[in-house]
């Protein structure tokens, strides 16, 4: 499992930049949330810990695209660059992902994660996007 989130995680980010982590569970009064480097989101300590957290019911999520360096909140002005579109599935998702696959409409999906039965995480890498709130041409 941890070469899954590690190779996962190379993929997705650069050395040296910045990611957030939300952990979520229903015995927790608010989500636990974790901006680290890279570098060490990939340790195997950390990955023992994120494992150990999700054994114990906790749901761990990575946000699409990283963050300047420094950043404590996970706001759109922390978006250090949009690299990813991502998707929620929660419905219908067998049929709403070979519809994904077949579209010309949306950027084809980099990585498809199966969260539960039927519901499923779409990532799209992408280039070139400038959201009106990124402050870049």
């Amino acid at each position: 499992m941890s070469q899954a989130a590690t190779d996962f995680l190379t993929r997705c980010f650069a050395p040296g930049e910045t990611i957030a982590l939300l952990l979520r569970s229903e015995s927790a009064d608010r989500p636990a949330q974790r901006i680290v480097r890279l570098e060490q989101a990939i340790a195997p300590s950390y990955l023992r810990w994120l494992a150990h957290e999700n054994h114990a019911g906790a749901n761990v999520y990575v946000a699409a695209n990283p963050l300047h360096s420094g950043s404590r909140p996970r706001t759109k002005e922390s978006i250090a660059s949009v690299r990813h579109l991502y998707i929620d599935i929660d419905c219908d998702g067998d049929a709403r992902v070979a519809a994904l696959r077949a579209s010309d409409a949306v950027p084809p999906p980099t990585a498809i994660l199966a969260t539960s039965p039927g519901k499923y995480q779409a990532l799209s890498r992408i280039s070139g996007v400038c959201l009106s709130w990124c402050g870049r041409k």
